[in-house]
């Protein structure tokens, strides 16, 4: 973020989020029959997806991932070096012990254990209330140059789509000489118009997060509060609306 005052830069803040993501590129490590579906698990302080990808009709093949999204409770405020050595072995042993730790089931464990691509990332955000337009307008912030968001609601893409269609409208309306292009410049309106639906799923997104990777043992607050969370939201389908509210067009 380039400040609007002239000089200085909102850097990238650390959310204490960290993922692994693995793949198989072959295929065959998940049940028979789940290449079709996601499946998601809450463990011990840690959240796992695992799912299916085919390559392409060139040749058909299918491979398999696994992201685990955990927090990173030791970090405090400081970000640790991201992929120091890029070593797949030592993320995939760590992920591996996780899941394990965390109670994960056998067949999540088991597609972390085969893969063969391994990385580790932490989870950056960008305050969306911060400005998005340089001073003269000459630079103008979208998608996670602006708003980057922790990935719980999945809206990353989404929203930088909605940020190019929004702008390219104000652009289009300022060229026609609209009485709305008179009043406000047409960067100045695309931040204030995206602003306040990317600063909303932010918070939503953070909630999320802070709920997938609740820790502190079974049966403990945390863990209660988060599996309440989650049955009522399901039963009430307040989840279901919450996904589909982030990827209407707000633009």
């Amino acid at each position: 973020h380039a400040a609007e005052g002239g000089g200085g830069a909102t850097p990238p803040e650390y959310s204490g989020i960290r993922v692994q993501f693995g793949v198989v590129p072959a295929g065959g490590a998940r049940p028979a029959g789940s290449e079709g579906e996601f499946h998601q698990w809450f463990g011990e302080g840690v959240y796992a997806l695992t799912g299916s990808y085919g390559t392409g009709a060139a040749d058909g093949a299918t491979s398999d991932m696994v992201a685990v999204v955990f927090a990173d409770r030791a970090a405090g405020s400081a970000a640790p070096p991201e992929n120091s050595n890029w070593e797949a072995s030592d993320v995939r042993e760590d992920c591996v012990g996780r899941l394990r730790r965390a109670g994960i089931p056998a067949e999540v464990v088991s597609v972390a254990e085969q893969c063969e691509r391994c990385f580790e990332l932490g989870v950056y955000e960008h305050d969306a209330t911060a400005p998005w337009v340089s001073r003269g307008g000459r630079a103008v912030l979208l998608g996670d140059a602006a708003h980057a968001m922790a990935p719980f609601l999945g809206q990353g893409a989404n929203q930088a789509i909605q940020d190019g269609y929004c702008l390219a409208d104000r652009l289009a309306a300022a060229r026609a000489g609209g009485l709305a292009a008179r009043v406000m410049g047409p960067l100045q309106s695309y931040a204030l118009l995206r602003r306040a639906p990317v600063t909303a799923l932010q918070l939503e997104s953070r909630l999320l997060g802070a709920m997938e990777t609740a820790g502190g043992g079974a049966g403990t607050l945390p863990q209660f509060v988060r599996d309440a969370f989650f049955l009522a939201n399901g039963k009430l389908g307040v989840a279901a609306q919450v996904f589909v509210k982030g990827a209407r067009p707000w633009v």
